[in-house]
């Protein structure tokens, strides 16, 4: 089987390395990988968001697209659709498949809801909650640009103050 020898081969490498790392010696994992049985396409979303995202959460990379290992990346072939001998062996599943009609669609989904997983559980920063002097509401913020600008004109100047937003115009 094809990717049985490509995890032999994968936990055979980082066994010695992690071994050599660590200055010690025997097997570093002892028992087969886990597979476990998902409900539904949305347990199986989460469950590749979760994964995609650990050395995120590991404080390892801060995107889950920068992962060293590119050729063992699933998220890489999601997200930006480059494939590798490991990508030619996944199956996409149906929920990746129905974000939308062409790869491209389906990349540009996938990564915003990659995103939205990272704010979901706290590991970026919410787009929607702060943009340059402000953080609140989208409505919130639209207002407090709207009054910025106005202020700013009647001042005679249109350009916003160092490092901020250039007001709406």
């Amino acid at each position: 089987m094809p990717f049985s020898e490509h995890m032999r081969r994968a936990h055979g490498r980082f066994g010695l390395g992690y071994n050599r790392r660590h200055k010690r010696i025997g097997k570093v994992a002892c028992e087969r990988p886990k597979t476990v049985h998902l409900q539904g396409d949305e347990a199986l979303r989460r469950a590749m968001l979760y994964g995609d995202c650990n050395p995120v959460r590991a404080g390892l990379i801060t995107q889950p697209t920068d992962i060293r290992w590119r050729g063992l990346s699933s998220c890489r072939f999601y997200a930006l659709g480059e494939t590798s001998a490991l990508t030619s062996m996944l199956t996409p599943p149906d929920w990746y498949l129905a974000l939308g009609r062409t790869p491209e669609q389906r990349q540009s989904r996938y990564r915003a809801l990659r995103d939205q997983y990272l704010v979901a559980v706290g590991l970026k920063r919410d787009p929607k909650l702060s943009e340059g002097f402000f953080c609140g509401s989208s409505a919130w913020m639209l207002e407090m640009r709207r009054r910025l600008r106005d202020v700013l004109v009647r001042m005679g100047s249109r350009a916003a103050p160092a490092g901020g937003p250039a007001p709406p115009g």
